[in-house]
């Protein structure tokens, strides 16, 4: 799943996030990315902390969804959600997906990886690659970048179908 993730992508030259909020960080690798190329100053929200998750970031131990979890946040230039979102309910989704948009400084960027509709592998999921999902964050910004490819995962032998998700510009 490394092939299409926030590594891979290119941002536009005069971007610089200051700030940096991950929802589901998982294992680290994308905090110690993002700690490496783009910024030192991530906020980590995650369920349970892992061995793997840099002890320089801010981590906060819960479900990314709880109100107050959200009211304690700050402001960030970039959002990022990698494979963790299609987890969630429609409801939630479209319930607090807003109140994470709303915490993007103007101009910043939400970046999201996930399942598309094709994938075969993991099923139990909410599908983001319809167009609801993508009606949520026009609302919000100048553009929505969506890019969809088959990705091997040599790990466990088996290929997933995903997409990827830039909104850039924060209105």
């Amino acid at each position: 799943m490394k092939d299409l993730a926030l590594k891979n992508y290119t941002f536009p030259t005069n971007f610089k996030p200051k700030s940096v909020l991950e929802l589901g960080g998982g294992n680290g690798d994308e905090a110690h990315w993002v700690y490496d190329n783009l910024s030192k100053d991530i906020t980590m929200v995650d369920k349970k902390k892992t061995k793997n998750t840099l002890n320089d970031i801010n981590f906060i131990e819960g479900d990314y969804f709880n109100p107050n979890i959200i009211e304690s946040l700050s402001s960030y230039d970039l959002i990022i959600s990698n494979f963790t979102l299609c987890f969630n309910s429609r409801e939630n989704l479209e319930k607090f997906l807003p109140l994470y948009i709303w915490r993007i400084n103007k101009g910043g960027i939400f970046y999201i990886s996930d399942f598309n509709k094709h994938e075969q592998v993991v099923t139990k999921r909410t599908d983001l690659s319809d167009s609801w999902f993508q009606e949520i964050f026009e609302k919000f910004f100048d553009k929505v970048i969506i890019k969809n490819q088959e990705i091997f995962e040599p790990a466990h032998s088996h290929t997933h179908n995903i997409f990827e998700m830039v909104c850039v510009g924060k209105k």
